[in-house]
């Protein structure tokens, strides 16, 4: 939902609300865009957390929010539905968890941001007056500072579910 400005956002709900059964259920998932720790590791200008910094302007110059999976009940309670729910995971950036299976989630999730920063960066940074060679720059400042076990970061990925009221038509 993050892509689309806010009138979109619930025209598309609507739409969806009104051709579910009453009763019937629906789930948004997405990627929150931020950076979280649990320990205070991550430095005041370390480069993933400006890389969502960076995003945030971006996203706005075109009306629409990069942190928009954090207001899923809200785009749910928008548009009618009801009993909303919100959970979230984990998703480190990198390997620094001690769990096994954290590890190897991170390990994959850095692998999927490490390919989504020039995708996203080539369509918007442009757009803030980068150039080629300060965005491949900064790109490699930030696939360097994921690789950095002393930062604990993660992100989250947010599960929201709302179900449409059993009274409606």
């Amino acid at each position: 939902m993050r892509v689309y400005p806010s009138s979109y956002r619930l025209l598309i709900l609507l739409t969806l609300i009104s051709n579910m059964k009453p009763g019937a259920w629906v789930e948004l998932q997405d990627v929150d865009g931020q950076v979280h720790t649990d320990d205070d590791t991550i430095p005041e200008d370390w480069p993933l957390k400006r890389f969502t910094e960076y995003l945030v302007q971006a996203f706005a110059q075109f009306e629409t929010n990069a942190h928009a999976a954090v207001f899923g009940g809200q785009y749910l309670a928008d548009a009618g539905f009801v009993n909303i729910q919100h959970n979230y995971i984990k998703l480190p950036y990198g390997t620094w968890p001690k769990d096994k299976v954290m590890r190897l989630v991170g390990m994959y999730y850095r692998t999927a941001c490490e390919e989504f920063f020039p995708a996203v960066g080539a369509l918007h940074f442009p757009k803030m007056g980068w150039e080629k060679n300060e965005m491949e720059i900064f790109f490699a400042e930030c696939r360097k500072s994921m690789r950095d076990p002393r930062v604990h970061a993660y992100g989250k990925m947010h599960f929201w579910s709302g179900q449409k009221p059993l009274d409606a038509e």
